[in-house]
């Protein structure tokens, strides 16, 4: 029950951190983590901790907690996320603060965008390299 819970938190975290107020585009970064939690057999909680992938512990002002970021959580946990179709296909993004060109230029397969842009795959270097 205390990993279920962590994971809700941290779900909710990276909800709020990553995309701020736009839930649509909460719901897409979640299902990039539960997407990558699938291919590698590991668990949502392990793969939101993993190292340069996602953002947590952002200072709360601007990005104010609100309850629809915990309910974000709790949807990403239990699978029943809101997301475009093309979601379950995305494993990467790049978002409006990351460097031009960088991030876009090491990331393949755009299969959409919100707030971020979402793709299926990554060009060179490891992914968990955080200029990757």
């Amino acid at each position: 029950m205390t990993g279920l819970l962590l994971t809700i938190i941290l779900a909710a975290d990276v909800a709020r951190c990553e995309s701020g107020v736009r839930f649509d585009d909460a719901a897409v970064v979640l299902e990039v983590a539960r997407g990558r939690a699938r291919d590698s057999g590991r668990s949502l909680l392990a793969v939101l901790v993993e190292r340069h992938q996602f953002a947590i512990g952002c200072p709360a002002t601007p990005r104010q907690w609100r309850v629809r970021h915990f309910v974000a959580g709790v949807h990403a946990v239990l699978g029943i996320s809101k997301t475009p179709a093309w979601a379950s296909d995305a494993r990467f993004y790049c978002g409006p603060s990351d460097r031009p060109g960088r991030c876009h230029e090491r990331r393949s397969g755009r299969v959409g965008a919100v707030l971020h842009t979402f793709y299926r795959g990554y060009v060179g270097g490891p992914p968990d390299d955080p200029e990757n």
